[in-house]
Formats: structure tokens, sequence, C-alpha cells
């Protein structure tokens, strides 16, 4: 079987007033990514036994959010955030 797929949502992290919730959104949960897509694939070896592989892309995405009022600080923080991913599985069903 081959598979492949195209996934589009907003940002998870949103600016909001308070710029340190701000600056540990950004720096802690960098899941700013909008657009990932997928390809794989599965092959059955038998009726119990299968192996996939799949590969997941997300191009970079970059947010600056205010971080003003921070000592310290500088008034604007920014995390970039970009993702390739591979994976592999072997399946055996009992």
């Amino acid at each position: 079987a081959f598979r492949a797929g195209y996934n589009h949502a907003d940002s998870a992290v949103v600016e909001i007033l308070d710029p340190r919730l701000n600056f540990f959104n950004l720096m802690g949960f960098p899941a700013t990514s909008e657009d990932h897509w997928t390809v794989g694939g599965s092959y059955g070896f038998s009726d119990m036994f299968s192996v996939d592989l799949a590969y997941v892309y997300s191009p970079k995405t970059t947010e600056s959010f205010s971080t003003a009022g921070i000592p310290g600080f500088s008034p604007e923080i920014s995390t970039s955030h970009r993702e390739d991913s591979v994976s592999f599985q072997l399946a055996y069903k009992f």
C-alpha cells in the first residue's frame, strides 16, 4: 500500500499580552509549523507480518513575539522550526 498526505493547520503558539508567556511559549514549545507533507508505504510479507516506512516534511517557519518589559531581554524573541522525519516499523499481527 502507498500513502501520501498533506495537512494545514494554524500555529499552536499564538502571541498573548504577557511577554513572559510569549518567551516561554516560543522557547519551550516551538510548534509553529503550519504545513506538513507525508509519504509512506507498507509491504505485507504475509497476512501476519509487514514492514512500513514513512517520511514527513515540514518547511521552515519563523515566529517573532514581543518580550518587551522583561528586564535583560531584547524587546522581541524569534524562533524557527522545520522538520524531516523518517519512521520504519515492523508489524506482526497475532
